[in-house]
Order: structure tokens, then sequence, then C-alpha cells
């Protein structure tokens, strides 16, 4: 059997999304919140799956849990659309839009998935870069949307890797250029930067993606939800599986909603971390450190990433290589852990610095 007698030409030709496992003590890699659930949240969520039947499906339409969605980012309940995880949204907001002929704008380096699920879908993706130190460049991208007339422009504000965002003003800029689309990609915003909220109320053509992964520490159990018109709802609905979101996953989402004043401290003290780890970071010489909105931080160092990487790993620290990226052949990105995680990890960039200056 010839697989490409099977398998569509530009499925074959994209690499996959993968993540080679490590074991070490201390996961700085995937931009997981450090902090569990605390055990008495988990109690009532667990209290919540023992009085409910398993052996029955979730709602096929989940109203109550949108309502409660709408109600906690002040948005409409109609326009709101529940995912197992963001990654999910993407998928469906791509899969009722793209196909050959139809174009995808994405800004380089940014979240894989994107140019990965645009271009299995049939889609033409068309790539820009960010500056050089990290910034969008507003004025290009407009530019290109107003000149090619992309039918999906899809932005991750804070962006990952880099940590980038853009303004209210700016994401208005390209909402305004677009005769498509505009995806803003808000995983990471409870970190850092302006929610792209507000403009929904201006904008038709917005569609902001939210998760419960990153600052509600819920990544194992993958909530996210997508906010829009209540037309473009509709469609998008219709691109995600029946019974997407389990109802355990709806009722940790529910709780987490109930006691965010809690979650909310743990977001302040990452926020502070990141700060203290990018001071640290940028005082060490041999070291660039990017700044970031969101719980991670770019950086590079005079080795390259594979060696970094490989280092940290023998001290039992595992991290991020990126170099992969367009434009970050040299660097490595690390997400922001407990305090005791990240002095760990600014011990062993500390004794990775001093060995590349003495192999000088």
């Amino acid at each position: 059997m010839l697989i490409s007698n099977i398998i569509k030409r530009q499925v074959l030709d994209v690499a996959p999304y993968t993540l080679t496992l490590h074991d070490c003590p201390i996961k700085l890699n995937q931009n997981e919140n450090p902090y569990d659930i605390p055990p008495g949240i988990k109690e009532e969520i667990f209290d919540l799956a023992r009085d409910r039947v398993w052996s029955r499906y979730p709602d096929f339409v989940p109203d109550a849990f949108h309502t409660l969605l709408a109600k906690h980012v002040d948005w409409r309940a109609d326009g709101v659309a529940a995912g197992n995880g963001s990654n999910e949204l993407i998928q469906a907001i791509l899969a009722v839009t793209m196909e050959p002929g139809a174009s995808l704008l994405v800004v380089q380096p940014t979240f894989t998935l994107y140019k990965l699920m645009g271009t299995v879908l049939g889609g033409t993706v068309i790539e820009h870069t960010l500056n050089t130190d990290m910034t969008f460049n507003v004025e290009a991208i407009t530019r290109s949307v107003e000149q090619q007339s992309p039918r999906i422009v899809v932005i991750c504000s804070p962006n990952n890797p880099t940590g980038s965002v853009l303004s209210l003003n700016e994401l208005a800029q390209i909402c305004d250029a677009s005769s498509g689309l505009v995806v803003v990609d808000q995983a990471y915003v409870e970190f850092g930067g302006d929610s792209a909220i507000p403009l929904l109320n201006v904008y038709d053509n917005l569609v902001v993606l939210r998760t419960f992964s990153k600052a509600c520490g819920l990544a194992g159990l993958r909530v996210g939800y997508s906010l829009a018109s209540a037309e473009i709802t509709e469609q998008i609905a219709k691109a995600k599986l029946p019974y997407n979101v389990d109802f355990f996953s709806q009722a940790a989402a529910t709780a987490v909603i109930q006691w965010w004043p809690r979650f909310h401290k743990i977001v302040d003290l990452l926020i502070s971390e990141r700060e203290r780890v990018f001071a640290e970071m940028s005082q060490m010489g041999g070291v660039t450190v990017y700044r970031s909105h969101a719980n991670f931080l770019l950086f590079e160092t005079l080795s390259t990433p594979e060696m970094v990487f490989g280092q940290f790993v023998d001290r039992g620290i595992l991290i991020r290589d990126v170099s992969h990226y367009p434009m970050l052949e040299r660097m490595l990105r690390v997400t922001i852990g407990t305090p005791e995680q990240n002095d760990a990890f600014l011990d062993g960039l500390s004794e990775i610095v001093i060995e590349e200056g003495n192999a000088k």
C-alpha cells in the first residue's frame, strides 16, 4: 500500500505537532500552571461527579455552562461555544472556513497549530514575521490584510512562544482592515495584555478564544471556549464533535469560576515571579531574554539550544527548545514555575553561562 495514494499531499508535506518526552522532576516546558487545584475545590468537583449519573451523556448543547461562561467574561450566552480545550475550537473554526483557494494569515513565530491545521484543510497560509525584538509590526500586518484579503487572520496575543502582545487599538486596526474573520487567541491573557472582549461589541467578524488550561490550572481536563457573534458561533458549532466537553470537565471549570478570586491570586504570584526571573536573567552575561506578557520567557545563550536543553535535562529541569520555529534558531522557552522551581532554573542557567564563558 502506498500511503501517498491515500493521504492528502498537504498532510504528507507538513511536520506533525509533537513533543518529545523527558522524565524530569522540574517541568517547565508546556506553559502549565505549577499550582494544582486546591484539595477543597477538588472535593467539591468530586462530590458533583459522584452525584451525577455517569451512564448518561452530558447535555447536547450545554446551555447552562455557556451561560456561566458568558457571565464570567461579560458576553452573550448565544455567542459562546465550549470546546475540548481551545485547540478544538481552532480546528473547528478552520474546518468551517478553510478550503482550496482560501487563505489564512498568521504572524510567525506563533503557535504551530494554526498553520498546521490550515494547511491540512487545504488552505493557503500567508506568513508575516514579528520584528527582530519580537514585537508585532501592526502596519505591515494591516497592509497585508488589506491587500491580500485573507479569509482568516489568526493573532495570538499574548503570543506563544514570544509573549508579545497587541493593544486593543492595534487589534481594532486589524479588524477594520479585514473583510474576513479575525481570530484572537488569548490563552495567556490573564497574565498580561489587553482583553479583546470589548471589541466583540464593535466587530462582527471577530472571534476571541480563551482556555482554562493556563491560568486556571485545568490543562489535564481540556476546557476552552470561543466568544463571537451568535451567527458565527452557530457555524463554528457545526464542526465540533457532539458531547465534546464531558460533565466532569464542566464541573471543574464551574468550580474554578466560582472560586475565581483564589485563582487570581495565583496569577498575580506567577506574574511577580515572571518579572523576578526576567530581571535576574537580564543581569546574566551571555543571556538574551525577551519581555513577556505570558507565563513564560523566551531566551537565548551563547551555546546551541540543543546543548542548553540537554544540560538542563541533566540537571532534572525540562524547558522547551523552540529553535525549529521561524526566527528562533537559537532560542529556548521556559515556563514560570513555583519560586523554588524558578530558583533551580536560574541556578542552572547561571552555571551553564559560566561554563560557556570558560569554554570561550
